[in-house]
């Protein structure tokens, strides 16, 4: 029911392993909290395409990677649940 597209700047982050590693920490984050977007997707029947784009110039933990997920995928259920 969703598809997602991670970015992580080349512009901001030269080298490829680190862009590597915040985005493979972006999609564990993302996997571990799909399942309520997936609910609202499949009560209201419809597909969602998203971008997640990370902006910061530091390599962040994971745990602050998955509350900024988190905080993202509340904003936009939200919105899909205003959207009746």
């Amino acid at each position: 029911p969703a598809q997602v597209a991670l970015m992580v700047p080349k512009k901001i982050f030269r080298n490829a392993v680190t862009r590597n590693l915040i985005r493979r920490r972006m999609r564990e984050a993302y996997r571990r909290q799909k399942q309520i977007l997936y609910k609202i997707l499949e009560e209201k029947q419809i597909s969602l395409a998203f971008v997640l784009i990370y902006r910061k110039s530091v390599v962040p933990d994971y745990d602050s990677v998955f509350k900024s997920v988190g905080e993202a995928m509340d904003k936009l259920c939200n919105s899909l649940d205003a959207r009746e």
